[in-house]
């Protein structure tokens, strides 16, 4: 049996780890997201000795922006997009709105896996 991550708890997890950062932009494009949910998901499994799969529908990261977007907007520059959060926005909303559903195992694989570094390359 494999457990299902998505990209929008890893877009959240991204940006609010990035909003925590003073030093970066709080903007992920589509392509950084899909290296960090591949990390996440190899995280995942050795944390949890399970199964993993990332499910990338960019519909999920738009319907993301449009149902939320208080706190999202989307960018395109043509040569990618990217998800930003909004001004003004404080991690503190986004955990109380967004990570309350994880799972253990999944905040364990989350908080092993910086965005940053995935960003770095």
């Amino acid at each position: 049996m494999y457990t299902v991550i998505g990209i929008e708890s890893l877009a959240v997890n991204a940006l609010i780890e990035l909003s925590e950062d003073k030093r970066n932009g709080v903007k992920i494009s589509y392509s950084q997201l899909v290296d960090y949910g591949l990390s996440v998901v190899e995280q995942y499994r050795q944390e949890s000795h399970e199964e993993a799969m990332l499910v990338f529908d960019l519909n999920d990261l738009q319907s993301l922006a449009a149902d939320y977007s208080y706190f999202f907007g989307i960018q395109d520059t043509g040569e990618d997009k990217f998800l930003y959060l909004k001004p003004n926005i404080k991690s503190l909303e986004l955990k109380k709105q967004f990570l309350r559903k994880l799972s253990c195992p999944m905040i364990k694989a989350l908080s092993k896996v910086k965005v940053t570094n995935v960003m770095a390359g």
